[in-house]
């Protein structure tokens, strides 16, 4: 499979900054994240702060910008901002927020395309994921030759780990661990009443499968009420109008 020409060069600009479930809480991910919607004004204000290309990938796992610049310090300084202005004036990032740079970027980008930096190892849904923000990107316009040509290959390289390694075999979906845990305890669903805190991708997977086997009654909370409320919409949910408290 071939790539543009500028793919060879694109590895020496390239940059990833962010928050994953490695570095930060899911209570800082989840105040740092970034809603579709809001992608596009974003990608832009970095493009005006020097950034050539940018792709934000924003799940339960991590909040981070991939991109490319000719002034990489600046473009990571500009992406940290970023990131931290959303956590306001509480702040919490202190060491949360890490980059990558140069080859050590593109391994990264591709372990995550692969689901070989995700919670549970082999989550098959990771991949979706990053297409979909890379997608956005490429919408928004700020996404262009060189993000395409290491994204393309990213999905060759995950392609290739769920091939010809173990990583894929059985149920590893968190939500699928999750039902597994859930059935354990309680057995069958009906008549179990269920609480969801923060409801990021991975919780609305959950959701998913537990409405699926039999769950019941549901109450969503999150940080925001219309978080909260478009997630019970959705699942015929209850959700309290008190947000929960922002911490650390």
């Amino acid at each position: 499979m071939g790539h543009p020409p500028d793919f060879r060069a694109a590895p020496a600009d390239f940059f990833v900054v962010g928050a994953s479930h490695k570095s930060s809480s899911a209570t800082l991910r989840d105040r740092m994240f970034i809603e579709p919607g809001e992608e596009a004004a974003l990608l832009g204000d970095l493009r005006a702060r020097g950034i050539a290309e940018a792709v934000i990938l924003s799940t339960c796992d991590r909040v981070e910008v991939h991109g490319v610049a000719s002034d990489r310090p600046a473009a990571i300084r500009a992406a940290r901002d970023m990131l931290e202005a959303r956590l306001g004036a509480t702040g919490g990032a202190d060491d949360a927020i890490r980059a990558h740079e140069g080859d050590d970027a593109v391994r990264y980008l591709f372990a995550i395309a692969a689901s070989l930096e995700s919670v549970v190892i082999g989550e098959p849904d990771v991949l979706g994921q990053v297409k979909e923000a890379h997608a956005r990107a490429r919408a928004a316009g700020a996404a262009g030759p060189a993000l395409d040509a290491i994204f393309e290959r990213g999905y060759s390289v995950a392609k290739d780990v769920r091939t010809n390694t173990a990583v894929a075999e059985g149920p590893v979906s968190l939500a699928n661990a999750a039902l597994r845990v859930v059935r354990n305890l309680f057995g069958e669903l009906s008549g179990v009443r269920a609480l969801l805190i923060g409801p990021g991708e991975m919780g609305l997977l959950m959701l998913d499968h537990l409405r699926a086997n039999g769950l019941d009654t549901l109450t969503v909370a999150g940080p925001t009420p219309e978080r909260a409320a478009s997630a019970a919409h959705a699942f015929a949910a209850h959700a309290p109008l008190m947000p929960l408290p922002r911490t650390r």
